[in-house]
């Protein structure tokens, strides 16, 4: 499964996102506005098997 975790600071979002893809845990994250990047994790997301275990976002999205 995929655990979702909210966060209001998109910093410490991509601080926690680093460090967990530095220890090989499949991660990924939806802040801002890349939205090339939002289409290929929700991509991520949407496999039979998830490529992603944590997902860190703002409450906006």
């Amino acid at each position: 499964g995929v655990t979702v975790v909210l966060s209001l600071l998109a910093s410490l979002i991509y601080d926690k996102f680093t460090n967990l893809d530095g220890l090989g845990i499949p991660a990924d994250h939806l802040i801002g506005d890349d939205y090339g990047r939002q289409r290929k994790t929700y991509q991520k997301l949407c496999l039979l098997t998830p490529k992603i275990t944590l997902l860190y976002m703002t409450p906006e999205k």
